[in-house]
């Protein structure tokens, strides 16, 4: 017991403490609980000497590749020259390879080759191919398949040593390809019985070795080309480094640190900060936000100005004085997040989940906020706006329904709180289009059966765009509206694509509450107006 408290008292002393300007290479905090602490402007990752032992592995690598290039060419050149459709077989094949290889990469290019042999092979022995000659095409293609597992074998390592090397230093390939030619050449020289079989297959390294650079080069530039690559080659020179692996780094703040070779997989990056911070693609991310590159981007510049972040999972991310002026997120998920003193001036919020977001300070002036998903948890203090747009205009509805109404007024100071104030006490319930009144009140009164304690309580019905409309209920104020949402319109779907109508219509005329919302919605959409002054009684 007294080692358990102990323990405790150590775990708890990690959290808020200051590391900042700190030097944090090669420390593990791994499932450290480091809650609210300042690492701004620390340096992790690798310390210098381990760094240096890593790219000279990294060379011993390159040479070592070309010494796997020129073994196994060796072993299948020796009758190059001899056998005039055995040596054009594994040139075009090597051919094929290497641009497929340049262009496509070295899996594609691989299986292809293999494929081509195949092929080729199926074909000559199909239309009758003399003796001979298929004699040296069979054995050309075997030879090329072998080449080419013993090249694709050398690109890989060739890649993996480059990739560590531009990761670790940025700059490799004078020296990696000066140490593979040298290598390259002098085991030619011992290797190979004559002068022709030395330059074939010295030439056949040299432009492997340029497909190795060409893959650790594609690899060190954009983890989506060559992906096992980099992944390995980030695993490698992260295993020595600083781990935060599975801590917990809630509202943490690495503003300006330099973060390269450092550990991240399954920490909890809840409103964590990263503006200014470096080296981040280099770090193992797995299991967190930041492995999304658009993400990463975001949150370390904090400028999403004019871009689209449609759809996007962005919850926890902090966003803390971002400028995301003419930014559009359309279905993104921003919940928890931190957005205090964002600008979101004429950014597009439409569909966009605000549960439990701070916009304390942030400014929404001609913001677009069309079925935005804010709840009693998100936080609106001091927003600042001037006007706001309840609709992104389109072809068929341009008017974009600007609050104030007048266009020659603005909300004054605490106006908008004031106007977007019965969003959070009530729940909405658009339906866009294809209204069913009958099944609205069905699943209505499921929803109210499921959920007797939430009190729901009819308010208005109002009429958006040409064919939707919106029911207003207030519900108690522990209430999860997101849920309550989320049930009623799975159920409203289910009702209208599974129930038959008969059975619809048989529950409609049974059940009073049902006829009467049912009566009272057809009632609304005839009379065309904008806002129902008919109050259906509550569900009980």
């Amino acid at each position: 017991m007294v080692l358990g408290s102990l323990l405790n008292v150590v775990d708890e002393a990690q959290k808020y403490m200051d590391w900042s300007n700190s030097d944090i290479r090669c420390i593990s905090f791994r499932n450290k609980n480091l809650t609210g602490s300042e690492f701004s402007q620390a340096s992790a990752g690798l310390k210098s000497a381990l760094a240096n032992m890593l790219v000279g592995a990294s060379l011993i690598l390159s040479a070592l590749s070309g010494a796997v290039f020129q073994l196994g060419i060796a072993a299948v050149i020796s009758d190059f020259g001899s056998k005039t459709i055995y040596t054009a077989t594994i040139i075009i094949l090597l051919v094929i390879f290497f641009v497929i290889t340049l262009f496509r990469g070295i899996t594609t290019a691989t299986l292809l080759s293999f494929s081509i042999v195949i092929f080729t092979t199926i074909l000559s022995i199909s239309i009758g191919v003399e003796p001979g000659a298929l004699s040296e095409i069979l054995s050309g293609g075997l030879a090329g398949i072998i080449i080419i597992t013993i090249i694709s074998f050398g690109i890989i390592i060739l890649a993996i040593a480059g990739n560590i090397a531009i990761i670790l230093t940025g700059s490799w390939i004078i020296f990696g390809v000066s140490v593979f030619v040298v290598f390259g050449i002098i085991t030619a020289a011992k290797i190979h019985t004559s002068y022709s079989e030395a330059v074939i297959g010295t030439a056949i390294s040299l432009v492997a070795t340029f497909m190795g650079c060409h893959t650790a080069l594609g690899a060190g530039t954009s983890a989506e080309k060559m992906p096992f690559v980099r992944k390995l080659s980030v695993a490698l020179t992260t295993m020595l480094g600083t781990s935060f692996k599975s801590a917990e780094l809630t509202g943490v703040d690495f503003s300006r640190a330099i973060l390269k070779h450092t550990d991240f997989r399954d920490a909890n990056l809840t409103r964590t900060r990263w503006y200014g911070a470096k080296g981040l693609e280099f770090a193992r991310l797995d299991n967190t936000y930041l492995a999304n590159p658009k993400i990463r981007q975001l949150v370390v510049t904090c400028n999403g100005r004019g871009q689209n972040f449609d759809g996007l999972d962005l919850t926890e991310v902090n966003l803390q004085d971002a400028n995301l002026q003419d930014a559009s997120f359309i279905g993104a998920t921003l919940n928890q997040s931190n957005l205090r003193g964002a600008d979101l001036s004429r950014a597009i919020l439409k569909q966009t989940q605000l549960d439990g977001a701070d916009l304390s300070g942030a400014v929404l002036t001609g913001a677009y906020i069309e079925d935005w998903g804010i709840t009693s948890t998100t936080k609106l203090v001091n927003v600042q706006c001037e006007d706001i747009y309840m609709r992104v205009p389109s072809k068929e509805n341009p008017n974009p329904l600007r609050k104030p109404d007048n266009l020659r007024e603005a909300f004054a100071e605490g106006g908008f709180a004031d106007f977007i104030q019965p969003f959070f006490d009530t729940l909405d319930l658009y339906h866009s289009q294809d209204v069913d009144p009958r099944a609205i009140s069905i699943a209505l009164r499921n929803l109210s059966a499921n959920h007797p304690d939430d009190d729901l309580q009819f308010v208005a019905m109002e009429r958006r765009g040409n064919n939707g409309i919106n029911l207003r209920y207030t519900t108690a104020p522990r209430a999860n509206k997101s849920e309550l949402s989320h049930e009623y319109f799975a159920n409203y779907a289910q009702i209208k694509k599974e129930l038959p109508v008969a059975v619809q219509m048989k529950l409609a005329e049974q059940d009073v509450e049902i006829r009467t919302l049912k009566g009272t919605i057809e009632q609304f959409i005839q009379a065309g107006t904008h806002q129902s002054t008919i109050k259906p009684k509550p569900f009980r």
